[in-house]
């Protein structure tokens, strides 16, 4: 399955070609990881999604990407409710929920089976539908993170808005502005480098009431991390998964490094592959 969209930069320091070639290289990452994030929800962890840079068109910054998403035919029509219309229309929906929701997770106070939406409430107890899909996709936590990185060129003097189109015949832009990017923003400064490599961790300090916070592992040396997956949290929440002295896992770490005041580095586990019980 294959689908075109675009994401337009606007603003002076763009049509001056002031923006670094890196803030912008961080927003197209951000757009890949948003897109594989889809595709996991929407096809399943096998599909694999990859963004392509199709055109560079003439105006302020307009980037028009082509993505393509591997999934079997079968698993294709058992989403199609769920997916909606496509990975950019997905995009417009998560930027419009962020907008309405003010940065904040949602609280999903109706939801029918038989209904592909569920009611949702702010925190200012507004509430209003949006797709189960999407606010699934936008309450994950590394889905926060990559919005906070999509719009991270909003910081910059001269940027003034970011849109999205989920294709050439949408002629409604999702628009978020530099007023907006105060919903979004997880962390101070501009990202440097983003990577993930799958490490062995030895557990140190575990939250056994499933809380993300303050896990301190070992890699050879100690750190601090947040954990991400939550279908481990809630394993040990639940007392199905058991961490003693000398657990390990087998996970994949993610490294952010960020430039405000001082470059700093932050470290977060974003899945837990496997979980290595201690030596008799």
């Amino acid at each position: 399955m294959a689908e075109t969209f675009s994401i337009e930069f606007d603003g002076p320091a763009f049509d001056k070609h002031q923006i670094p070639a890196a803030a912008l290289a961080q927003s197209l990452l951000a757009l890949d990881d948003l897109a594989k994030r889809i595709s996991d929800v929407a096809y399943g962890k096998e599909a694999e999604a990859e963004i392509k840079v199709n055109a560079v068109k003439a105006g302020s910054f307009i980037v028009e990407l082509y993505q393509e998403c591997t999934a079997t035919p079968l698993a294709a029509a058992a989403s199609a409710v769920t997916v909606l219309t496509g990975v950019g229309y997905t995009l417009k929906k998560l930027l419009q929920l962020g907008k309405w929701a003010l940065g904040k997770k949602v609280k999903v106070v109706e939801d029918q089976a038989t209904n592909p939406n569920v009611t949702v409430e702010n925190e200012l107890g507004d509430r209003l539908q949006f797709d189960r899909c999407i606010v699934n996709i936008y309450n994950n936590n590394r889905t926060k993170t990559q919005l906070s990185r999509l719009t991270q060129t909003l910081d910059m003097e001269g940027a003034e808005a970011i849109k999205i189109l989920a294709g050439e015949e949408d002629k409604e832009a999702a628009t978020v502005t530099k007023e907006d990017r105060r919903y979004f923003r997880q962390e101070e400064g501009v990202v440097l480098t983003d990577n993930e490599v799958e490490v062995i961790l030895d557990v140190l300090t575990c939250s056994v009431v499933g809380s993300p916070k303050n896990w301190r592992f070992n890699d050879g040396e100690e750190f601090t991390a947040d954990v991400e997956d939550e279908e481990f949290l809630d394993a040990v929440k639940k007392r199905k998964i058991r961490i003693e002295n000398g657990t390990s896992i087998r996970a994949v770490v993610r490294t952010v490094q960020y430039k405000a005041a001082r470059t700093r580095s932050v470290k977060t586990v974003t899945e837990v592959r496997e979980v290595i019980p201690p030596e008799e």
